[in-house]
This record gives C-alpha cells, structure tokens and sequence, in this order.
C-alpha cells in the first residue's frame, strides 16, 4: 500500500497527488501543425494538380497522428483491456463506428475539392483514417467492420 508521500509527483503546479481514483485515460501531445493543419489544401491540390507530393505530406500528416493515438491507446488498452472487448463484439457481427467528440466545420467542398462549410459534425478525416488505422493494425479488424 502506498503512503500519502509516496503518491506524491513533482509537476508544473508543484507536488502533486497522482490521481488514481477516476477513470483510465490515455493522453498525448500533439502538434497539429503536424497533424491535420492544412490537409484540405493538401488533398485538393493532390485531387486537382495530382499532385503526388501533396499526397505523401498527407501520408506524412496521418503517419504522425496514427503514432500519436498509438501512445495514447495503447495505454488504455493495457489499463483496460478494451481491445479484446471491442474484437469480441466485431467477432459478433457488430461494427466499429468511429464518432470521436472532435469536430471540425470544414468539410471537402465536392465541387473545389477544397475547403467547403460542413457542419459542427464534421470530424476532421486524416484523424479518423489514422485511428481507424489503429484499429486495423493493432486490433486486427477488418475496415469492412468499420464505419
């Protein structure tokens, strides 16, 4: 059993109690710089030019998040195992559906293929093909058992 003293952390806010008690989370820092900043662009220049420097900067782009949500989900699964309980429902017939609570008002304009209005529920793409990549590669589900 750990005493007070031990549970004791040094951060930015000073000694800290580390929280053991609240749900398992799993955390990274991001640069979204890095990340999904200026995929639009990115994709209607690659769509429009085919330009295929514009597509590898996008590969780049989601190669980066899907490392970053590895750190971050792998260390939930390990804290709760929800892996196994997500292959199990997929087993059953069920599909992963992908809704995160990170929204995005831009959407792909279908006529520009740039940037176009869409809504408060539009989850930037980049971030769902590397999470969905997640599931894929280290889960081992099918992207025909996701939505």
């Amino acid at each position: 059993m750990l005493r007070k003293s031990d549970s004791l952390i040094q951060s930015p806010l000073g000694r800290r109690s580390i929280d053991s008690a609240g749900a398992p989370i799993g955390v990274v820092r991001m640069d979204p710089q890095k990340s999904i900043v200026a995929v639009p662009q990115l994709l209607q220049k690659y769509i429009n030019e085919s330009d295929s420097a514009a597509w590898q900067e996008i590969r780049e782009r989601i190669d980066y998040t899907y490392g970053a949500l590895n750190v971050a989900l792998r260390s939930l699964d390990e804290a709760t195992g929800f892996g196994k309980k997500v292959k199990a429902q997929v087993k059953e017939g069920k599909k992963a559906l992908f809704k995160p609570n990170i929204v995005n008002p831009v959407c792909i304009d279908p006529v520009t293929h740039g940037e176009g209005p869409g809504g408060p529920a539009c989850t930037p793409w980049a971030f769902i093909a590397a999470l969905m990549r997640w599931f894929h590669d280290k889960l081992g589900i099918s992207y025909h058992s996701m939505a």
